[in-house]
């Protein structure tokens, strides 16, 4: 969901560079070559940015987050936001001039695109904190296995010496 999620940034970039250079046209499939060309140097640059970040968070992500109830459900904001980004391009450039439309389409995209960012932040912080609870509860398991294990070894250590001391009581006797 994160490579469409991607894909979803590029494509409303495509129609907002098109609204821009392109005014009064209507929105088509295929646009001029000059708005094509800026949504593949806007998708590179993307990959560029967020190739270390995807790396690194993501792929520590899938590696050790092993929650299954919430791999079930995140991937919900992303695919809404792909859906949403659907439908949010206008059919017609015209219309976007009206009023403030224009503004408020891009600031509908921006708060889109932070709150996805947002999402895609707390979902790290959960899967930390989560991850960071496992390993203190095992290190708690170990720690009792442990204590455990000294309080039967000091058992031992009382009953061999007690045993000892009768032993060579016996052997005086």
């Amino acid at each position: 969901m994160s490579a469409c999620l991607l894909g979803s940034f590029a494509y409303l970039f495509y129609y907002i560079i098109d609204i821009l250079l392109y005014p009064h046209s209507t929105v088509l499939p295929y646009s001029p070559l000059t708005v094509l060309m800026i949504e593949q140097l806007f998708e590179w640059i993307l990959v560029v940015l967020l190739a270390y970040p995807a790396k690194r968070y993501l792929g520590w992500l899938v590696t050790s987050f092993h929650e299954e109830k919430i791999w079930k459900i995140i991937w919900i904001p992303p695919a809404l936001f792909v859906f949403f980004s659907q439908y949010l391009v206008p059919e017609n450039s015209d219309k976007i001039y009206v009023d403030k439309t224009l503004e408020i389409y891009l600031l509908a995209i921006a708060m889109s695109v932070s709150l996805i960012i947002i999402v895609y932040l707390l979902f790290f912080q959960i899967a930390h904190i989560v991850i960071e609870k496992q390993k203190v509860t095992e290190k708690n398991l170990y720690l009792q296995i442990e204590a455990e294990q000294t309080r039967k070894l000091q058992t031992f250590i009382n009953d061999t010496s007690r045993l000892r001391h009768d032993y060579r009581h016996h052997l005086a006797t």
